[in-house]
């Protein structure tokens, strides 16, 4: 059973607070909380053969926050295993003891199962695990001080506990500067771990840690432009993968965990065909009958996220964005997107809907916007009765809203999943121009319908949720990024980055799909947002990562044409994107589609 991740680490901590172990993973999720995890048979077989009788009498084990919940949980097997393994070798003279929990009570997760491995547990009073640990410690040749982490947890005939550990520091405590950094060291470790093995192996991870390619494209993406489109054909996840991202970043915030099968900081809207200006996203003013602000869930949403501004980034999902030309329904959104600034460190736009829209209607948005009951008076200092948000809170919301107007909130991430098919628009430069865009197609036509055998993971919350900071951008401008990295790394782009622009400008000769300082822009910002996850790396190799994905994201996809337009741009591009591996092999694909149709485009 792979755990979750940094749920069994010894000697770590964070500089920036947080990431206490929660000495436990859950064995299910969803509808039933039935058991979802890989091999899922063999656990439970050894569980019960080495099951410990009597064991609610016998067993303690700290459960709930501050460990005094014991009460809420159900103790459904416990086992002790007297042969122990880590990563392949014998550990001597110890045994282990598993817990199996099942929770009674509670706002959420009443009748999730979670297998805990707790150091504290203890069975007759005696503290096997402590001690085990210690003897695993030694095992791997980590000194009392050092720090390490377990990733999974297995059996073996039955009576068989195997643990897979991978070190941090032989000889003393590892300090993480915050979240991100330290779920970025702890996938990679079980990454080269993986890759040492065999491919199963791998594929087993990247279930739970997202180093793919395509996965790890979302992260910098996001914080480069809180823009993005998925694009691809039917079925391969664009929209669950939006949820996934808000799940794992919601924080335990009641108000936003209420529904277990949507988080609180994720909102659907699903594009109609018929749909050809900004009133279908931002409402608009109405004179029948009462004179009132028609809203929507778009802009609903957006208050909501104002709400939670510094507390979580909130997700948007624009579900089949193309079935209506984007330019024209989503026109506004695009403009001010452009407009954002960092000011006083906070990313702040232009409004979306102006200041005296909330003045003019304010008795009746104040209750729509915040789903009070009409006959409250906005003011009091006590809660609603559905939400544990202050009234005081709401109303410092509302009055930013009557001096500023709606702007775009600084957590706010659009995601738009785009079908490039016969009965949806094409993109115009416009939309290609402001959005990061994010190709998904399946390329290995056996591995997705074998994985439908395998199981797929319920999405749920998470114990210990991502940092905001993972998925949000720091900076819009790329001086502001200039001004943020090292002097080696600022002068190493300014000399590389214009001439790899005039030189991709030189390929494009002859064509309407040049490209400007946008593109120079987003460059230097995934550049940045890259760095942030890796900063050790070579400058040089990081540009070029950058490069290669803004190809990708910025520019392949606004080509298309004709054998007479894009025949010698295409061989140009090929010598160019020669050293970046997704682009060079998209350019290639181009290039094969044109003399066969006589007509080619990024979309396949």
């Amino acid at each position: 059973m792979i755990l979750n991740l940094g749920s069994a680490i010894f000697n770590a901590e964070t500089a920036s607070g947080g990431g206490t172990p929660a000495w436990g993973t859950e064995m299910g999720q969803g509808d039933g909380y039935r058991f979802n995890f890989e091999d899922y048979e063999s656990l439970i077989t050894a569980l019960v053969y080495n099951s410990i009788p009597d064991h609610r009498t016998r067993i303690y084990c700290p459960l709930g926050k501050g460990g005094n919940q014991a009460n809420d949980y159900e103790f459904v097997v416990a086992s002790k295993f007297n042969k122990i393994f880590v990563n392949g070798k014998h550990v001597n003279n110890c045994s282990f003891v598993l817990l199996v929990v099942k929770k009674l009570v509670g706002q959420n997760h009443v009748g999730r199962r979670t297998l805990k491995y707790n150091p504290r547990i203890t069975l007759d009073s005696q503290n096997y695990n402590d001690h085990c640990f210690e003897l695993i410690a030694k095992t791997l040749g980590v000194s009392n001080s050092g720090s390490w982490f377990i990733s999974e947890i297995c059996t073996k005939n039955q009576d068989e506990l195997h643990f897979t550990a991978h070190i941090l520091d032989e000889h003393n405590l590892y300090t993480f500067s915050d979240s991100e950094d330290r779920r970025n060291v702890l996938a990679s470790k079980i990454k080269a771990y993986a890759e040492s093995k065999d491919v199963n192996t791998l594929k087993r991870y990247e279930k739970y840690i997202a180093f793919g390619t395509l996965t790890k494209a979302y992260l910098p993406a996001m914080r480069t432009k809180p823009f993005l489109l998925l694009a691809g054909i039917s079925g391969t996840g664009k929209s669950r993968i939006v949820k996934q991202l808000a799940f794992e970043s919601c924080p335990d915030i009641e108000a936003l965990r209420k529904d277990p099968t949507s988080p609180g900081n994720y909102e659907l809207i699903e594009v109609k065909p018929n749909w050809h200006d900004s009133t279908e996203v931002l409402g608009y003013e109405s004179e029948i009958g009462t004179p009132h602000y028609v809203l929507t869930p778009f802009v609903k949403f957006l208050v909501k996220a104002m709400l939670y501004e510094d507390k979580a980034p909130f997700f948007v999902c624009m579900d089949e964005m193309n079935l209506a030309p984007v330019e024209q329904y989503f026109a506004e959104f695009l403009s001010v997107l452009e407009s954002r600034k960092l000011i006083d460190g906070k990313i702040t736009s232009e409004p979306l809907i102006k200041a005296d829209i909330f003045v003019k209607y304010e008795d009746q948005l104040l209750c729509d916007l915040f789903n009070l009951p009409k006959e409250s008076k906005f003011g009091y200092d006590n809660t609603t009765q559905d939400s544990p948000i202050l009234y005081g809170e709401f109303n410092a919301v509302y009055d930013k809203l009557k001096t500023n107007g709606l702007r775009i909130p600084s957590n706010l991430i659009v995601v738009g999943t785009v079908n490039m098919d016969e009965t949806t628009h094409q993109f115009s430069r416009k939309v290609i121009d402001r959005a990061m865009t994010i190709e998904m197609n399946i390329e290995d036509a056996e591995t997705p319908f074998q994985d439908f055998f395998n199981g797929s993971d319920a999405l749920h919350y998470y114990d210990s949720p991502q940092s905001k900071e993972l998925f949000l951008p720091k900076v819009v401008q790329a001086a502001d990024a200039l001004a943020e990295l090292t002097e080696e790394d600022t002068e190493y782009l300014k000399a590389n980055v214009p001439q790899l622009l005039f030189k991709l400008n030189k390929a494009l000769d002859g064509t309407p799909f040049k490209i400007a300082y946008r593109v120079q822009n987003e460059l230097v910002l995934y550049f940045y947002a890259l760095r942030q996850e890796q900063p050790e790396e070579e400058a040089e190799k990081l540009l070029a990562s950058a490069m290669d994905a803004i190809l990708m994201m910025k520019v392949l996809p606004r080509i298309e044409g004709d054998e007479d337009l894009l025949e010698k741009p295409l061989k140009a591009l090929a010598e160019f994107t020669a050293t970046y591996p997704q682009a060079s092999k998209k350019v290639a694909e181009m290039q094969q589609r044109l003399p066969q149709a006589h007509f080619t485009s990024f979309w396949p």
